[in-house]
């Protein structure tokens, strides 16, 4: 299927950014559809239809897919730290930004919500090499000061109190 292909793209695309950063345990994605691997899509509608009825939703389907992501064959949010995480997290939108670039020819515009909260100095710094490096159009909040990460962007501004101040 499209969307198991697509994992598995994910998943070569990420091992391919991973190279770069040495410290990391590569991840396993896992796909999974949303339904029973023994039943065909149609079967598991038909095997899951009372239980849905009693319940008031529909308890099988793609909208129950998920994406598994183990570390050393154990669920990553089990084993990492909070920075792990997300850092984990980081890389996978720098994987979504590879892949986008790959299919338009340009990436795309970026909005990173406090990049350097939980993250150690080495982590910090790769992902801020790859945001200058990845040359998209990026927005950072956060509520520490990035302005020497980001020295070379055209920009930063400062909100106080709801009043926006730019800074030279």
């Amino acid at each position: 299927s499209f969307r198991i292909k697509m994992v598995e793209h994910f998943q070569k695309t990420f091992g391919n950014l991973l190279s770069t950063l040495c410290q990391f345990d590569t991840p396993e994605f896992l796909y999974k559809k949303g339904w029973s691997e023994k039943e065909s899509f149609g079967e598991s509608l038909v095997s899951q239809l009372q239980n849905s009825r009693r319940l008031g939703v529909t308890t099988t389907g793609p909208h129950r897919a998920d994406l598994s992501i183990k570390v050393k064959s154990m669920e990553a949010r089990h084993v990492q730290s909070r920075g792990q995480q997300k850092l984990l997290a980081i890389l996978m939108r720098m994987v979504q930004v590879e892949i986008y670039r790959s299919h338009h020819g340009h990436p795309p515009i970026l909005l990173f919500d406090d990049p350097p909260s939980e993250l150690d100095e080495n982590a910090r710094q790769f992902v801020f090499e790859y945001l200058i490096q990845c040359k998209a159009q990026t927005f950072i909040t956060s509520i520490s000061n990035v302005s020497n990460e980001i020295e070379i962007y055209n920009a930063v501004f400062h909100v106080k109190h709801g009043e926006i101040l730019h800074t030279p």
